[in-house]
């Protein structure tokens, strides 16, 4: 009866071997991929948190601070044309297109980044293990996306520039072309408070002091003025303009406001409750795969080292 020698042996078991250990990098890199995108959840999930109150309002129609400047319809429409009107349903849209294109472009596009850097030999030396090519891409999705909000911020001040210069003033709000131009064309005193309460408070730093006069007189002009509410005055702006330069809306038409403020501060603490919890769990998932990938890799290092001695 014929025995195999060990060296036979070890012939035939080799192959079987490098199939295996191949099948445990492969098992070991989906496993790193998944616990980055569990990572990449968790920091979405970290900076939503710092964004989600001014969504929750915008998507209600309403907002704590004076953003974007809102010409009334009695306002001459030359101006009214020229002006940016905010459109909160449109910023909300827009907002989140471009925080899916940015998200798809630094994903996709570092992924071609680092196939194309591949091909060039000296990138090509430098990028032997898996960690280094994660590393590689980690830095390329950074810089597609801070490309890319570089470019959303140059189109957003390019779209408001005229406004920001019919608004601006260094010491004194009377500088303004607002200013100017309610006083040469003659409007009344209620619209004119309107619009340069919102001047003040859009004003960096904000001019709380002049914001106190003119959103006093709008309280005042609610009681006395008969035409009050033919001027086309947002109650949404009046409720943000009382509650940022008074610290609590006052007039009847602000107060009206309330009901969906408060209802949209629940959906604000609801949707923190939610992204809390969604990046809690994204951090937990990635620290647990990254351990089992570590672990996995470990492993792989000590058959490397077994199959090494057994072959010298």
């Amino acid at each position: 009866m014929t025995q195999s020698h060990p060296e036979e042996s070890a012939q035939i078991q080799l192959p079987e071997l490098e199939i295996g250990i191949r099948q445990l990098q492969q098992r070991h890199n989906k496993l790193m991929a998944t616990s980055m995108l569990f990572g990449c959840i968790g920091l979405i999930g970290l900076v939503c948190l710092f964004v989600q109150q001014d969504v929750v309002f915008h998507l209600m129609g309403v907002g704590l601070r004076i953003e974007q400047l809102h010409v009334p319809f009695a306002l001459a429409e030359q101006l009214q044309h020229a002006m940016d009107q905010p459109n909160y349903l449109w910023n909300l849209l827009l907002w989140f297109g471009w925080l899916l294109l940015k998200i798809i472009s630094a994903f996709i596009g570092a992924f071609i980044v680092v196939h194309f850097l591949k091909k060039i030999p000296y990138f090509r030396t430098k990028m032997h293990s898996f960690l280094q090519k994660l590393l590689a891409w980690l830095i390329a999705v950074i810089l597609i996306g801070s490309g890319l909000s570089i470019v959303q911020a140059q189109l957003a001040e390019d779209e408001a520039s005229y406004t920001q210069k019919m608004i601006a003033y260094s010491d004194n709000i009377h500088q303004s072309e607002m200013y100017q131009y309610l006083q040469e064309s003659q409007q009344p005193a209620t619209v004119q408070a309107y619009l340069l309460a919102q001047t003040a408070l859009l004003h960096k730093p904000v001019d709380r002091v002049v914001a106190q006069v003119y959103a006093n007189q709008l309280v005042l002009a609610e009681q006395h003025d008969p035409a009050f509410m033919q001027y086309g005055l947002k109650p949404e702006y009046l409720w943000t303009i009382q509650n940022q330069a008074l610290g609590q809306a006052l007039s009847p038409t602000a107060l009206r406001v309330q009901p969906q403020i408060n209802q949209a501060v629940q959906w604000s603490v609801w949707a923190e409750y939610a992204l809390w919890s969604m990046m809690i769990i994204a951090v937990v998932l990635s620290l647990l795969i990254y351990g089992i990938a570590q672990h996995l890799k470990q492993r792989l290092l000590r058959i490397a080292d077994q199959l090494k001695n057994s072959m010298s």
